[in-house]
């Protein structure tokens, strides 16, 4: 595989670590982009890369994903556990986990958007949101700034992710979809509901083995 220019593109510095209030609802999946000249590529070694500001729901949405990829018998790697848990996600180190462990696609997440209303000090609400970015996000492009500013935001309504999949062989982007989830009572609950759209999606539309 020939050397990989830049792996990362700069992304919104916001976590998964989003406390949601209210009745859970369902988590919508919309298809954003999909190569036909990959179709039923079947990947079987995935490298799972999520981008949080926060590591402790980085690594457990890593876990998390790696673990449902695994669950039908392909191969899933956290990122995390290849470089050596909180460490900064550099193209270099991504560069030599593909050569070193032979992953053939890298599945990346992150955060798009968020609609969130926030408690102010005198317990009245006002409600803020992160406004989508525009343009594609190229993995195998750009390297990723991590940028690890607290958040004030302690509730969210909406929070839009995107995962895109890449080919390791030839660094291309061959697939990718957003999932909205809204209402979700905490963490976990949020990474579990997202990972297993994100999962099934990609068996759909054979990404990844069956």
């Amino acid at each position: 595989m020939r050397q990989i220019q830049r792996i990362f593109a700069a992304a919104i510095s916001v976590g998964l670590i989003l406390l949601l209030a209210g009745c859970a609802t369902p988590v919508n999946v919309v298809k954003t982009f999909d190569d036909p000249g990959y179709a039923d590529s079947a990947f079987s070694n995935v490298l799972v890369i999520g981008v949080a500001g926060s590591y402790e729901n980085r690594a457990r949405f890593e876990r998390t994903m790696a673990a449902q990829l695994s669950s039908t018998g392909i191969a899933a790697t956290a990122y995390y556990t290849v470089i050596g848990r909180n460490k900064p996600i550099t193209r270099s180190d991504v560069h030599n986990a593909v050569q070193s462990r032979g992953f053939d696609s890298v599945l990346l997440t992150r955060i798009l958007s968020q609609e969130v209303s926030a408690t102010e000090t005198r317990g009245a609400a006002t409600a803020t949101a992160t406004r989508k970015d525009n343009g594609v996000v190229d993995l195998f492009r750009y390297d990723y700034e991590m940028l690890n500013n607290p958040s004030t935001i302690n509730i969210a309504r909406t929070v839009v992710l995107s995962s895109e999949l890449y080919s390791a062989a030839d660094e291309k982007r061959i697939w990718a979809i957003e999932t909205t989830v809204t209402d979700k009572e905490n963490v976990p609950l949020l990474i579990d509901d997202v990972v297993a759209q994100i999962a099934g999606q990609l068996r759909k539309d054979k990404m990844v083995r069956r």
